[in-house]
């Protein structure tokens, strides 16, 4: 049954994105989104992160020379430009500067760090062998994840699928690549999910929200 309702999930289009959100671009192929790691800046200097995708943009904030773990969520159009989050906000990166981290984030169930939504606030935490689901805060059930089903899986080469069942329900989540807003805050986030859960006393819901693939 759970199956079933991943390829529910993988059928059903996500709703259109918010007004005004950027296309997912993925300029030059870095299989988006992903971790990169500041390159190339002197010891003595920062790498800075700017409103806009161009030197003429104002700088917002800056990037330590040895900063590593930045989650680039797409590119400009020109692939020379990396979107990524600071502090309460995206920003732009030079990719000149930054080296790309090995691993994809669909390649198993642990590379995604977590997922989260609002309406109401729901969260999936990512842990070595298991996931937390919480409502409000509030965990309902831990459970051990099926191994991903990557894109190309199925015929669905944009998206991954994982289950997950517990002793207080069970859940089936599809994560796809797409430019998400957690509706809070000015952040941008690369991965949009859809997650089914059938939880004891709540019956059967449906869940959309972002993943990240960095710690929040």
């Amino acid at each position: 049954m759970i199956r079933l309702f991943a390829l529910f999930l993988m059928l059903v289009p996500l709703a259109a994105p918010a007004q005004g959100l950027p296309p997912l671009l993925d300029v030059g192929g870095n299989g988006l989104p992903a971790l990169f790691d500041v390159a190339g800046v002197a010891a003595d200097d920062t790498l800075n992160v700017r409103s806009g995708p161009g030197t003429d943009s104002p700088v917002i904030g800056e990037l330590a020379p040895d900063r590593q773990g930045v989650e680039i969520v797409s590119t400009d159009a020109s692939g020379n430009w990396g979107l990524m989050n600071l502090e309460e906000r995206a920003g732009w990166v030079s990719l000149a500067y930054m080296a790309r981290q090995a691993g994809d984030w669909f390649a198993s169930a642990s590379t995604v760090a977590g997922c989260f939504g609002t309406e109401p606030f729901w969260g999936l935490t990512v842990s070595p062998g298991s996931w937390s689901f919480d409502i409000f805060g509030e965990p309902r059930f831990v459970a051990e994840p099926s191994p991903f089903t990557g894109p190309g899986a199925a015929g669905f080469d944009r998206a991954a699928s994982a289950e997950l069942s517990g002793d207080d329900g069970f859940a089936a989540l599809v994560i796809s690549p797409g430019i998400c807003s957690d509706g809070m805050s000015d952040q941008l986030y690369g991965l949009e999910a859809r997650l089914i859960t059938t939880l004891s006393g709540m019956g059967t819901q449906l869940w959309s929200g972002c993943c990240t693939v960095t710690s929040r």
